[in-house]
């Protein structure tokens, strides 16, 4: 039996975005998945907002193009 000599261990946390109508009670538009292994961090929370969420959500259609660029 072989042992390592180390463990390494990886800390991944999972983003999840849901974009709901206000009215009529609501209801999903639009959900996405995100994830990091860097940690909680908002440059990197920003970063996937920016040029990962917001173009999903205008090529989707839920957002005008211009919002997001």
């Amino acid at each position: 039996m072989q042992v390592p000599d180390r463990v390494e261990r990886t800390v991944v946390a999972n983003f999840r975005t849901d974009v709901w109508t206000a009215p009529d009670g609501g209801r999903l538009v639009w959900s996405g998945m995100s994830n990091t292994t860097d940690g909680i961090d908002t440059k990197v929370i920003k970063f996937q907002t920016d040029k990962i969420i917001l173009p999903e959500l205008v090529k989707a259609g839920v957002l005008p193009p211009n919002l997001g660029k």
